[in-house]
């Protein structure tokens, strides 16, 4: 279980809204803590820290379509509940993905 609490700016909203630069460009950070049972003891839980960079992408083909992507990539750094810093793991996962 991932909880976040994200930040993004730009490349959304109504035409009007949008600035020069965030009119095609969008930026965003994440951060909160993951939380995952452990497949070797099943009882135990992983615990730690998640960041989530975000970069949304914004291409106008015409006046009423656009092409949007994004990319999303979280890194956790876990810890098991009963193991030191020593055996500390880190994940990553990344999200690409194209919308219109």
């Amino acid at each position: 279980k991932t909880t976040l609490y994200d930040l993004t700016y730009g490349a959304t909203g109504a035409k009007e809204d949008r600035g020069w630069f965030w009119k095609y460009i969008g930026l965003g950070y994440g951060f909160g803590n993951d939380e995952l049972e452990c497949s070797f003891c099943e009882t135990n839980f992983y615990k730690g820290f998640a960041m989530q960079y975000i970069l949304l992408i914004n291409i106008p083909i015409t006046d009423s379509f656009d092409l949007k992507t994004s990319y999303h990539q979280k890194t956790s750094k876990i810890r098991h509940k009963y193991k030191s810093e020593a055996d500390d793991y880190s994940a990553t996962i990344i999200n690409v993905g194209i919308g219109f």
